[in-house]
C-alpha cells in the first residue's frame, strides 16, 4: 500500500493516551524536555530545539517532526484514520521551521513543508499538503504566502538588572545626568574630537536630522575594517536641546556594501552592552535610517536623515 497500511481494530498506541501516558507525563511534563524525550523513546523522529506542550501523538514511531518546530498546546499528531472496515495508519511527516498552533490536527499521509504555521483550531483533510506559509480553518486553508513574524519582545527590565547589576547602576547614574544636562545644558562646551580622515562618499555631506542636521564628515574611518567612529557632540546640530548627541559616541561596523552599519554606544567611559542598547544604520538610496534596539527588543526608528542639496 505505500506508505499506508491496514490493520483490524486499534493500533496498540492508541491506549497509550488512557494509560499513564496521559494523564502521568503529559499532566506533569507537558511543554518540557522529558515530553520530546518520551516521544523519542517511543519511537518519534524528533529534531533538534522542538518545542512541544502537551501534544498528542498518537504513534509515535510513524512521525517526523524537523528542527526549529513549535507544537503547541492540545495539538494532535494522529497518523491513523479510521475506515469502514478497518484502522489505517500512514507515516505523519513535519518539516523544519513549523509551527502548529493550539489544538490543531494533522493526519497520516499530510505533508507539513518546512516553514508552515496553522493557526488555532485548523484541521486537515486526509492527505492535504501543507506547502509553507500560514493555513487556518477547517478543512484547511492557505491565508497568507509567508508565516507570520512575531514582533521581538524586550528583555524584562528587572531580568536585565539581575543579569547586569554594574550596568544598572551605571546606567541609573547616567539617566541621571542626562535628566539634569537637560536642564542646565552643562555639556554645551565638552565635545571630543573625533580623528580627521576621509569618510566614503556615502557618508559625504550634511543631512536633516530630527529638527537639526547630522554629518558624518568631522568622524574617524577606518577602511581596512570598515569602521566609523562618530565622537561626542560633533555629528549633530539640534535647534532643540537633546543632550544625548553631547555625551554618546558611536562605534559603527559596516557591510562589505556599506549598506548596513551595527553600532555600539558609550557614554563617557561606559560602553552600553549590547544586550541594553545596540544601534544601526541602513542605507535607503542617499539618504539613512537611524535606529536603536533597547534589551534586544524590536528596532525603534530614531530618525530618518535624508541628505540635502547641495548648494
Amino acid at each position: 500500500h505505500g506508505d499506508s497500511s491496514q490493520v483490524t481494530g486499534n493500533t496498540g498506541w492508541m491506549f497509550q493516551m488512557f494509560l499513564g501516558y496521559r494523564h502521568v507525563i503529559l499532566d506533569a511534563f507537558a511543554g518540557s524536555w522529558i515530553e520530546i524525550a518520551v516521544n523519542r523513546a517511543l519511537g518519534a523522529d524528533v529534531g533538534s530545539d522542538v518545542y512541544m506542550d502537551y501534544a498528542f501523538v498518537m504513534e509515535p514511531d510513524l512521525v517526523s517532526i524537523g528542527d526549529n518546530t513549535s507544537i503547541n498546546k492540545y495539538s494532535a499528531l494522529s497518523p491513523h484514520q479510521y475506515t469502514a472496515s478497518a484502522v489505517e495508519v500512514a507515516a505523519l511527516n513535519i518539516g523544519r521551521n513549523c509551527t502548529l498552533g493550539s489544538n490543531t490536527t494533522v493526519r497520516g499521509r499530510d505533508i507539513v513543508e518546512d516553514h508552515t504555521e496553522t493557526e488555532a483550531m485548523t484541521a486537515t483533510l486526509i492527505g492535504t499538503h501543507l506547502n509553507g506559509g500560514q493555513w487556518s480553518g477547517y478543512p484547511c486553508k492557505k491565508v497568507n504566502v509567508a508565516p507570520s513574524v512575531p514582533p521581538i519582545l524586550p528583555t524584562p527590565l528587572w531580568y536585565a538588572v539581575l543579569c547586569y547589576p554594574v550596568s544598572a547602576i551605571l546606567g541609573l547614574f547616567w539617566f541621571v545626568v542626562l535628566s539634569y544636562d537637560r536642564y542646565l545644558r552643562v555639556s554645551r562646551s565638552k565635545v571630543d574630537t573625533a580623528p580627521t580622515m576621509a569618510v566614503p562618499t556615502e557618508f559625504c555631506g550634511s543631512f536633516t536630522f530630527q529638527t537639526g542636521t547630522c554629518t558624518f564628515e568631522k568622524s574617524g574611518w577606518k577602511s581596512a575594517v570598515r569602521c566609523l567612529y562618530m565622537a561626542r557632540g560633533t555629528y549633530v546640530e539640534s535647534r532643540d536641546w537633546n543632550p544625548w548627541w553631547n555625551w554618546a559616541s558611536y562605534y559603527w561596523s559596516f557591510d562589505s556594501n556599506l549598506l548596513v552599519g551595527r553600532g555600539r554606544v558609550q557614554l563617557g567611559w561606559w560602553s552600553i552592552p549590547l544586550s541594553i542598547l545596540s544601534a544601526s544604520l541602513e542605507r535607503d538610496g542617499e539618504d539613512w535610517v537611524w535606529s536603536h534596539r533597547w534589551f534586544s527588543g524590536q528596532p525603534i526608528q530614531v530618525g530618518k536623515m535624508e541628505k540635502q542639496d547641495m548648494v
